[in-house]
């Protein structure tokens, strides 16, 4: 990754610090509270979906498949996981670079903006004393 960063530098930008993000645990205080919520709330949409296929199936003499549940309860399983996935992606996959002239990440894509395009800054703490800029 950091020759990836070095290859996004011109000629006469200076590199002045580069490093991937803190590492965290997924449930710390911060992001308890919106991943339990999440799980709450993707048990009470495949419940429902299980029902409504499960009404519906018996309405329609259709008769219910197993495969159906199962690939509602497949689906179910991955979006509990996400934010787990997601997380390890971005330790593993995101570097960040800033110069004299702008700031530079890269993960999936190279991204960078000039520092005349910010307007405003600011430094934030959370719960668990992790700082974001």
């Amino acid at each position: 990754m950091y020759d990836k960063l070095r290859a996004m530098l011109t000629e006469d930008e200076t590199l002045l610090w580069s490093g991937r993000p803190a590492s965290f645990d997924t449930m710390d205080r911060t992001n308890r509270k919106g991943i339990i919520v999440g799980f709450i709330l993707k048990a009470i949409f495949a419940a429902g979906a299980t029902m409504m296929y499960l009404r519906v199936a018996r309405n329609t003499d259709a008769g219910i498949k197993p495969g159906v549940i199962a690939i509602i309860l497949l689906i179910a399983a991955f979006a509990f996981a996400y934010p787990f996935l997601t997380a390890r992606r971005l330790r593993q996959n995101t570097y960040y670079g800033l110069t004299d002239r702008r700031i530079l990440r890269i993960d999936t894509k190279e991204e960078s903006v000039p520092y005349n395009r910010i307007e405003d800054t600011a430094l934030r703490s959370d719960e668990d004393g992790h700082f974001t800029l």
